[in-house]
């Protein structure tokens, strides 16, 4: 798709969902650096002021997966899961919406590969990867907060 083309759909969007668009495009940015620089738990302390809700937007929750994962097909960079993740969790949660975040493993050459993806109730509401099913889940959500002595 064309720089214009791109341009077009945003502006095409309802505002809310631009709205949504737009903070997905700033949380994938500051996940990526802050999870290379910081780490995980220094960027969750970091990016840990609520994100507000939209007023009029009846639909968030059902629009916050979809437009965090074209905010990520789009970005200049390639954004891992973990950071689409931890965005799109953020985003759910200024919505009333718990997801719990998910890292699976599987086999590949020379070790292993992990994914991320959310999940609601047993029921995967987030993944930005079509292989997402194929790796083994570890037993549970992973809690990210202040690390426990």
């Amino acid at each position: 798709m064309s720089f214009r083309a791109s341009v077009a759909a945003v502006r095409a969007l309802p505002a809310g969902q631009r709205g949504i668009l737009l903070r997905a495009a700033f949380l994938l940015a500051a996940y990526s650096m802050g999870l290379k620089v910081l780490g995980i738990r220094r960027t969750e302390a970091l990016l840990s002021r609520p994100v507000a809700a939209l007023r009029d937007e009846d639909d968030a929750i059902a629009a916050i997966p979809r437009l965090v994962a074209a905010a990520a097909r789009r970005a200049p960079w390639r954004p891992a899961c973990l950071p689409a993740c931890l965005a799109a969790k953020r985003m759910l949660a200024a919505h009333g919406c718990d997801a719990q975040l998910r890292v699976g493993v599987r086999p590949a050459k020379g070790g292993v590969e992990a994914h991320a993806w959310l999940e609601r109730e047993g029921r995967r509401v987030f993944d930005i990867g079509e292989a997402g099913a194929e790796f083994a889940p570890f037993d549970g959500a992973i809690e990210l907060g202040p690390r426990r002595a």
